[in-house]
Formats: structure tokens, sequence, C-alpha cells
């Protein structure tokens, strides 16, 4: 459903910047998309090197523009970033989320669209996120922000909600 959302086509540059095992960037593979994939865990990334992807990159995604912005300009950014902990720094705050989504805006191409797959709490009226939300709906074009219950997940193990983002890199709407 991200991918579909992302509109993923032949033409586009795809980067997931945390792939896990690569359930989110096999999809925009097979619509014909050339695929980067980052992933901080090793094992995992040994994983998915087999899978026919375009590049691989083992950085935190959090610095993802910071380190790899000058190699690639992806055209589309499918991602889940963690909800609410940093790998690396052992910290655990809602906002990690928000900070790996803004360096992966800062790497998507001029035109560019970012899907991303958020906790509910991130939402773009949660009174933490709220200044977040402000600067990033001046900068860019927020198409969707949907809150799902986590009641869908708990075949999962987890009751956690979702809030998917549709993101587009064209400049803030227009003004009504």
């Amino acid at each position: 459903l991200a991918n579909y959302a992302a509109n993923v086509g032949t033409g586009d540059i795809m980067l997931e910047p945390s792939a896990g095992n690569g359930g989110i960037a096999v999809f925009a593979k097979k619509d014909g998309a050339k695929v980067y994939v980052n992933e901080l865990d090793k094992r995992r990334l040994e994983v998915i090197k087999n899978l026919p992807f375009d590049g691989f990159f083992n950085e935190d995604a959090e610095q993802i523009n910071n380190i790899h912005g000058d190699k690639i300009t992806p055209t589309v950014i499918v991602m889940n970033p963690p909800f609410s902990s940093s790998s690396e720094r052992n910290i655990h705050d809602t906002k990690i989320g928000a900070k790996h989504i803004d360096e992966a805006l800062k790497m998507l191409a001029p035109n560019g669209r970012l899907v991303a797959i958020v906790g509910q709490r991130m939402a773009d009226d949660a009174p933490a996120f709220r200044n977040c939300w402000r600067v990033m709906k001046q900068q860019y074009n927020v198409k969707a922000t949907i809150g799902i219950d986590g009641k869908n997940h708990s075949t999962y193990r987890t009751n956690s909600g979702t809030q998917p983002l549709v993101i587009d890199k064209d400049g803030p709407p227009p003004d009504p």
C-alpha cells in the first residue's frame, strides 16, 4: 500500500532508508524502479544483499542525507522509520522518526514523493509534533496523514497505531 501511494514507476530512483528485510523495497523493484536500500543492522543487510537491489548502504538513517546525500538523489522514498528508538544511541523518543523523515526529505529530489509509516503518536494534531508539522507544511506539500488503529496489528503482537504519511517535495500547497 505504501508503494502504491508512492506511485513508484520504471523511471524512479527509490530509497528505503531503514530497509529491514527489504519487504517495502521489493515492491518498488517489482515496479521497475532503480532501488537503493539502507539497513543499519549488519545481519539483515547481509540477507537483503541477496535481493536484486541496485545499491546497499549500512548507515544510521538519522544521518542518511549527511552521509549519502551527494551520492544518489531519489525521486521516491518509502520508509518505515523507527517509531521511538535510536539504535545507535540507546535513546527512546518519539521524535526519532521525525529525524529520519527530515533527513530523507532533504535527500529527496525536487518534485519527489516520500511515503512514511510512522507511529500514531506522530499525528499532525499531536501536541509534541505541532511545531514539527508547522515547519514541514511550510516547506512541503503534505498530501495525506492518516491514523490507523493499532488493533489491525494484533496478530503481530502489537497494538500500536500507525500514521501513514504522503509528502510531496514540490513546495507548500497554495493558500486556499
